[in-house]
């Protein structure tokens, strides 16, 4: 295989691109000391968290690096960790933050339960609702319409509350319920999800996951998904991709016998044009031998991450085909409080796309907060150079998309393969240090055009120069430059010098 150089920044030039790779988790410690975080991506570069804490919830934001304006939301002093009013969380396209939480306790005997839900708008908590409720959910869409949800709620002549539904907040009043039509008439852990075009998804359980898009003006059909018997599919997680494709993620359990239910698997499916794939009953992302939570998925372009925690392990599998295809699951850390909210009836982990990376935030063994980051490394087609050299020299990824190979990361200065340009090559690109980035311009112009005459077919009078011959030129030049800037030699077969 023959070697060439690529001239031009002290970056390396990738020519081609490849799908993205996930890069091993990073852990930050965020300063925080809590417990069963949430967290929103806000359009203004900022990361915001709601976790609880002695006194309450608690809410700030990251920025900068560090997270800063720590605030104890009033009126939350009474709210528990009880998986029937987890707080919601949500950030508006105006990067303030919406948040809604339940009653503090559950039924407290046969006849009487605790009641209300509270809403907090950024700066001030308002009790919007004064019956009871369970499993409350809020999404703002791009708009700005503000949707409140909740699993089980007690309308005004409702002797049984139950039915998932929903209303729009406007300001801090809600407006009239409207239920679901389900067959089975119950739900429970209703949550948001949003795409780029600001619609809103909606994802519940009971028995099955029930799935329902609101475009900004009405509820689609409810759609079900899992839990063909003897199981049931509970727990669910929803992301929206570019496409405006939503991805759910649910936590399954099997009636093991005797009536005795325990988690058995995590499933994963996406909806394209032509229904849920692969189908309803969804793909196993981890077979479960010892219980564990329900999965988070999340997306960024192509990739799709899942993740989950068993124990105080956490663990994702990533999809690099929009959720076609995943790779073996990985264990990430093991630092987690298994007893922080992270039991299997219990979806605990977070996991936004911020800043073009995975995040999580969650509770360690020693009650802090730790953010956890997945790097997405995407090579990039460019043949440009940093401030400090030669301007511009930068290529466009469509002036070089039909390429082609698999291109791996590389460090300038060695001599690790980054992939064959095209099937007739056979080359190996080979970092080197600045050399004049025009230079890089002309190769890839020059492999373009001889790839593109190739497959027109076309002939000149000028004919582009044979690759050996673009070689060897080239590698006399090199030979001449690279004594003065230590740029790497052009390699002819089976490692040779040219």
């Amino acid at each position: 295989m023959r070697t060439l150089p690529v001239l031009g920044s002290t970056a390396i030039v990738m020519l081609a691109a490849s799908s993205p790779a996930l890069a091993k988790v990073e852990v930050f410690s965020t300063g925080l000391t809590g417990e069963a975080p949430r967290l929103a991506s806000a359009k203004d570069g900022s990361l915001h968290v709601l976790y609880y804490a002695a006194g309450g919830l608690r809410h700030a934001r990251l920025a900068a690096g560090s997270f800063t304006g720590d605030v104890l939301l009033p009126d939350s002093g009474t709210v528990s960790r009880a998986k029937y009013n987890r707080p919601s969380l949500d950030v508006g396209s105006d990067s303030i933050p919406h948040v809604v939480w339940g009653p503090a306790a559950n039924w407290t005997d046969a006849t009487t339960h605790s009641k209300g839900v509270w809403y907090w708008n950024g700066a001030a908590t308002k009790q919007i609702f004064t019956d009871y409720t369970e499993y409350v959910a809020l999404g703002v869409n791009g708009a700005g319409k503000k949707l409140f949800a909740s699993a089980v709620v007690f309308l005004p002549g409702d002797t049984v509350g139950t039915g998932v539904a929903s209303s729009e907040l406007a300001g801090d009043v809600l407006g009239p319920f409207a239920r679901f039509k389900m067959s089975d008439g119950e739900g429970k852990h209703v949550r948001f999800c949003k795409g780029e075009d600001g619609a809103l998804h909606l994802v519940w359980r009971f028995q099955r996951v029930r799935y329902a898009r609101h475009d900004g003006s009405a509820w689609s059909a409810v759609e079900g998904l899992g839990g063909a018997p003897p199981s049931s599919a509970e727990l669910p997680s929803c992301a929206v991709d570019s496409k405006g494709r939503p991805h759910v993620a649910w936590l399954r359990w099997q009636d093991t016998g005797g009536g005795k239910w325990a988690p058995v698997d995590l499933r994963y499916a996406a909806k394209g044009t032509s229904g849920w794939a692969p189908d309803a009953e969804g793909a196993v992302i981890r077979t479960l031998a010892a219980g564990g939570t329900s999965p988070v998925v999340a997306v960024a372009g192509d990739a799709v991450l899942v993740a989950w925690s068993e124990g105080s392990t956490l663990w994702s599998r990533l999809s690099r085909d929009s959720g076609v295809t995943f790779e073996p699951a990985e264990a990430q850390a093991t630092e987690l409080d298994p007893g922080s909210d992270l039991s299997d009836n219990s979806p605990q982990l977070p996991l936004v796309v911020h800043e073009g990376k995975f995040q999580t935030v969650y509770a360690r063994k020693d009650g802090t907060l730790a953010r956890a980051v997945w790097a997405l490394t995407t090579p990039s087609v460019d043949a440009g150079v940093d401030a400090s050299s030669d301007t511009g020299s930068g290529v466009d990824a469509s002036s070089v998309a039909d390429v082609g190979g698999d291109v791996r990361s590389s460090e300038a200065g060695s001599d690790r393969e980054l992939g064959d340009l095209d099937g007739g090559c056979g080359c190996r690109l080979v970092a080197a240090r600045p050399a004049g980035a025009a230079w890089s311009l002309a190769l890839v112009g020059l492999f373009a055009l001889r790839r593109t005459r190739r497959a027109k077919g076309f002939t000149s009078r000028l004919p582009v120069p044979p690759i050996e011959v673009l070689a060897g030129s080239i590698a006399r030049w090199a030979r001449v430059r690279g004594r003065a800037r230590n740029v790497p030699e052009v390699r002819g077969p089976a490692g040779t010098a040219s």
